[in-house]
């Protein structure tokens, strides 16, 4: 499990305890009590099978296996209250998700243009993981960012950020001259990968001209980003 999550359990845990894993992570692993198979790599389809034998195929909207592990966590929760497997199957594929979490926002051709609440290196890894594995061959995922948490703003995490940003293919960040850190220094072992501009309107000038045939761009931030996935959106509509 999670370190952080296990060193908290071994603080006390008053209710049953149950644990889950996705793909891979379920190998070797003693004491699962649900696990998720993959049957396609962007999480959109995957069974969950049981220690008691339990099973239901899942085919959704949603996209990540961090989704995923989501799904196993309500398929736990809803099973201990007497919710029938297929039943919880059908409650998944009725679920369209929540605003800015992997949220399409729209395509102009087959450029889709996404918006998503990511805004520390865990959840920016996450998120970019994701849709990733949703790529078709020839795509390229561009993650567009503003670092506008306290933490971000503060640099509190600009050692881990380009290694959170690596799944991106291009990778576009909000740096206004207020921001106290290196963004550049910070993003260089992504190499030409990594762009930074000054103000938005350049931000959404540089995205739009980059994205190309197939591509996926996600938009992160934990504000309204100055509108810049919207006005993304239009500026490829503008060209097309």
């Amino acid at each position: 499990g999670i370190p952080a999550l296990e060193a908290t359990l071994t603080r006390g845990c008053w209710t049953p305890v149950e644990r889950f894993a996705v793909g891979a992570e379920a190998a070797g692993v003693e004491g699962i009590h649900a696990r998720a198979r993959l049957l396609a790599p962007d999480g959109q389809h995957f069974v969950i099978e049981t220690a008691d034998g339990a099973v239901c195929t899942v085919n959704w909207s949603l996209r990540g296996t961090h989704n995923v592990a989501n799904a196993l966590a309500a398929f736990l929760t809803a099973r201990t209250l007497g919710v029938a497997p297929e039943v919880y199957a059908e409650a998944c594929a009725s679920f369209r998700g929540v605003r800015r979490r992997l949220e399409s926002l729209g395509q102009v051709g087959d450029i889709e243009v996404l918006d998503d609440f990511a805004h520390h290196p865990t959840a920016i890894a996450a998120t970019l993981a994701g849709l990733k594995a949703a790529v078709t061959r020839g795509g390229r995922v561009h993650a567009v960012l503003e670092l506008r948490s306290n933490s971000m703003r503060a640099g509190e995490y600009q050692e881990q950020l380009a290694a959170a940003l690596d799944d991106a293919d291009g990778v576009w960040v909000l740096t206004p001259p207020e921001l106290g850190w290196d963004v550049p220094a910070s993003l260089a072992p992504l190499g030409t990968r990594a762009h930074c501009l000054p103000t938005d309107e350049a931000l959404v000038a540089a995205v739009s001209a980059a994205a190309g045939p197939g591509d996926r761009v996600v938009c992160m931030s934990n504000g309204d980003f100055a509108g810049v996935p919207g006005r993304i959106l239009a500026a490829l509509a503008a060209r097309a």
